[in-house]
């Protein structure tokens, strides 16, 4: 059987905007067509009317007034909204064996034509984890966060990888799907709950979402995963960077350097 492959992604604000833009190409040079699917949460889905293979999915970020309270004076501030999209893109999915949520200053990085049979084990999968034997031993704005829990998180279950508690880094995170819908709803149920403790509760003071999502992977999946080879892949670009400096340190990747050189 052959692999279709959904990604995901949200950009708030010009410059996570112009990151994004700048690397859409990458979908078609790498083979991805109407089979695949790209979904963009954006403050600006007018930029994103483009003509690429891979069928394309624009979502205003703040659907229904849910994040009214957040733009891109104070998206970095509240960069934990992402599990209401991960867990939408998850829990909506019906057709794409594996998702690939990736942050704006990623990119794709593999061929499809190297995964398109492949076969993937159903579960949860990420690039970069915090990893610990127990909550006194996590770094302390990891402890910050759980300590935020104390009080709510009875009965949640932390997920594991190989014996250890593991806290995914949300920077680029794999599920392969089997369309388990009990484990899609308690996914969903549990990223919302955390999701809406904390903006009622710490607005303008959720940035990254690693100890929430160890509570979301852990009551669905039970476990995670290091994934064996990434779709995606960043240049860890600095957020304080102007764009023009994004847009310099993005290039130093020789595969998107290629392409400029021969387009421009």
């Amino acid at each position: 059987m052959m692999n279709r492959f959904l990604f995901a992604t949200v950009a708030v604000g010009e410059k996570y905007n112009k990151r994004l833009l700048d690397t859409l190409f990458l979908f078609d040079k790498l083979g991805y067509n109407k089979n695949d699917k790209l979904i963009i949460f954006t403050d600006n889905p007018e930029l994103y009317k483009k003509d690429l293979n891979i069928t394309i999915d624009v979502i205003h970020y703040n659907e229904s007034d849910k994040f009214q309270f957040i733009d891109h004076t104070n998206f970095r501030d509240n960069t934990m909204i992402k599990l209401y999209y991960i867990a939408k893109v998850y829990f909506e999915n019906k057709e794409h064996d594996v998702i690939t949520w990736y942050d704006a200053d990623a990119f794709p990085i593999i061929p499809k034509s190297e995964v398109v049979n492949e076969k993937f084990e159903p579960g949860f999968y990420f690039r970069d984890c915090h990893l610990f034997d127990s909550l006194d031993s996590v770094n302390p704005s990891l402890r910050e966060r759980y300590n935020r829990y104390k009080n709510m998180a009875h009965g949640d279950s932390i997920a594991l990888c190989d014996g250890k508690y593991a806290a995914p880094v949300e920077t680029i995170l794999t599920i392969v799907d089997n369309f388990n819908q009990h484990k899609k709803r308690v996914f969903k149920i549990t990223a919302l709950y955390y999701l809406n403790y904390n903006l009622h509760n710490f607005l303008n003071d959720c940035y990254s979402e690693s100890a929430e999502l160890s509570y979301v992977i852990g009551n669905s999946f039970g476990t995670c995963n290091p994934i064996g080879r990434s779709l995606c892949t960043d240049n860890h670009i600095m957020p304080n960077d102007s764009i023009d400096q994004d847009r310099e340190k993005l290039l130093n990747n020789n595969f998107i350097r290629e392409h400029f050189a021969f387009n421009n």
